[in-house]
């Protein structure tokens, strides 16, 4: 008598190969040896709605036996990781409308600061933002410019190189494979940063320093063009402190020997003369034995704000 066995699969994006890529490859494998497909969710997206992991459940018919257990514990394994990745999911989607909130609220906010302002100061700030606008613009022209450039180069070089003839035919022999090395395990400082990736944060180029004496600083960078306002940086602050920390202390297996996680968050900053510098605009920091007390289900990026062991947000930004 036949039952019917579960399987899940994550495909996630890599450097040379996508999600969708890697789920085509697997399905068209698993087809073959007897398996059917019975859900492919999108469980993770990018910016502009890219889909960058899917989540498939495959099932298919095997003979019964006297022990159950493997079957059994397959498809309850099947469950549990459909119902993380909803639980991720919503909580992805929570996150988002928590942010359309903050930057509705935001929005509102500079409208009475506009009301507020005098023709002549509107028309200054006017003046400053449309001049961060053209900045960003010019920005991302010159990099599609650059971009084109190359790639047209490298299509040339190449169409050079294939069509260069040869009159002496090469022999060729059979080339002995190389031995396969197993891929070596990556550092605390490789994980950490490969893991605060993976939490989509607000900022950019996130990297990791390790001590070897249990302290692990994670800094990253903010984009002061990407945020309407400060209360915009205030929630982007927090909001990654909290995404970044659950997830490195809550990361399997865990980050051996790390008993402090600080994050660095830094920006562009300006003084009152016209001034720019990259400076730390907040931190926070989470030892050990303070995170064995958090019950992180039970938290936000608010109620954990004053939870961490140390915290800091630029003045000016709650101004």
């Amino acid at each position: 008598m036949a039952k019917t066995q579960q399987d899940v699969s994550i495909y996630k994006d890599k450097s040379f190969s996508t999600s969708q890529s890697q789920f085509e490859k697997d399905l068209k494998k698993r087809q073959r040896e007897g398996w059917r497909l019975v859900s492919v969710t999108p469980t993770k997206k990018r910016g502009f709605g890219r889909i960058v992991q899917l989540t498939a459940i495959y099932e298919k018919d095997v003979l019964d036996s006297s022990d159950t257990s493997a079957a059994t514990s397959a498809q309850a394994k099947a469950i549990e990781e459909t119902r993380r990745a909803e639980n991720k999911a919503q909580v992805r989607t929570e996150r988002r409308e928590r942010f359309k909130e903050a930057q509705r609220r935001a929005r509102e906010k500079e409208q009475v600061y506009r009301n507020s302002l005098s023709p002549e100061q509107l028309q200054q700030y006017l003046k400053r933002k449309r001049r961060k606008t053209l900045i960003v613009a010019a920005v991302v022209v010159v990099a599609l410019i650059l971009g084109i450039a190359v790639t047209a180069n490298n299509s040339a070089v190449q169409t050079l190189l294939t069509s260069v003839p040869t009159d002496t035919p090469v022999p060729t022999t059979a080339a002995t494979p190389a031995p396969t090395q197993p891929p070596l395990p990556l550092s605390i400082v490789q994980r950490s940063t490969q893991i605060a990736q993976n939490t989509s944060p607000f900022g950019s180029k996130l990297a990791s320093k390790y001590d070897n004496k249990g302290n692990l600083t994670i800094s990253e960078y903010f984009d002061p063009n990407g945020f309407l306002n400060n209360g915009d940086v205030v929630i982007g602050i927090k909001s990654d402190c909290f995404q970044i920390q659950q997830a490195e202390w809550q990361a399997k297996p865990a980050l051996a020997g790390v008993t402090a996680i600080e994050l660095v968050i830094t920006s562009q900053l300006q003084d009152k003369f016209g001034n720019t510098s990259t400076g730390t605009i907040g931190t926070c920091t989470l030892t050990k034995s303070t995170e064995q007390l958090f019950n992180w289900g039970n938290l936000d990026q608010d109620t954990a704000w004053g939870d961490y062991d140390n915290v800091y947000i630029l003045p000016s930004l709650n101004s």
